[in-house]
């Protein structure tokens, strides 16, 4: 966290992390609550990675609330924390505020359909992001077509993972549809879906930008 920061860092530069460890169940709470104790160097986080800690249901709302203020952030790497649904909604509030985030990363995060939903609402308002992961979630068709809409405001948007997810044929297509206007996409991975081989087969030889 930017607390544990070596004296002298350069405070444009301030990036915050977490690695698992034994009984880092215990320290989602922690982990915010030293977040919160640098609140006037939250709009200078560039990144932040907490990955697998275990947030519990005050922490994670707490962390939902902050990122808020980092105004400046880039990257944000949450995977393998379960969140609540009304906890993804915080997160999808803060995106307006997130203008410069290029990465977002929510894999095996227990995302549904729902949730997707409201991610994809508000994640156009983030029109730097180079990456998004949402793999190994429980994502469908409903929430692929409402993300598949998105991509339009998304115009330097890379790369979309959506690999181990729920998504069958219908959301696939949404996917492909979205390509054949979003040029500047160079690839949708759906690996791992509810996609026969030959369908996926079929949609990447239409498009070669779209991978099984």
């Amino acid at each position: 966290m930017c607390g544990d920061l070596p004296g002298g860092a350069d405070p444009g530069r301030l990036k915050g992390e977490a690695r698992p460890s034994p009984g880092l169940q215990h320290r989602g709470g922690q982990l915010i609550h030293a977040m919160m104790k640098c609140t006037p160097d939250l709009d200078l986080l560039l990144d932040i990675s907490l990955r697998s800690c275990g947030f519990g249901g005050k922490s994670e709302s707490a962390l939902m609330e902050a990122l808020g203020s980092c105004v400046q952030m880039e990257d944000i790497s949450l995977s393998e924390n379960t969140f609540t649904e009304q906890c993804f909604l915080k997160l999808a509030n803060q995106f307006p505020r997130l203008r410069l985030l290029k990465k977002l990363d929510l894999r095996v995060c227990g995302v549904s359909d729902n949730v997707c939903k409201s991610l994809a609402e508000d994640l156009g308002c983030c029109q730097n992001l180079e990456e998004i992961i949402l793999s190994w979630n429980r994502i469908g068709d409903d929430g692929t077509c409402a993300l598949s809409s998105s991509l339009k405001h998304m115009r330097r948007l890379k790369k979309l993972d959506l690999e181990k997810n729920q998504i069958r044929v219908k959301g696939a297509e949404a996917l492909a549809h979205a390509l054949s206007f979003c040029l500047w996409i160079k690839v949708i991975s759906l690996w791992g879906n509810l996609v026969t081989k030959e369908m996926g087969e079929k949609l990447h030889k239409e498009n070669a930008r779209i991978s099984f």
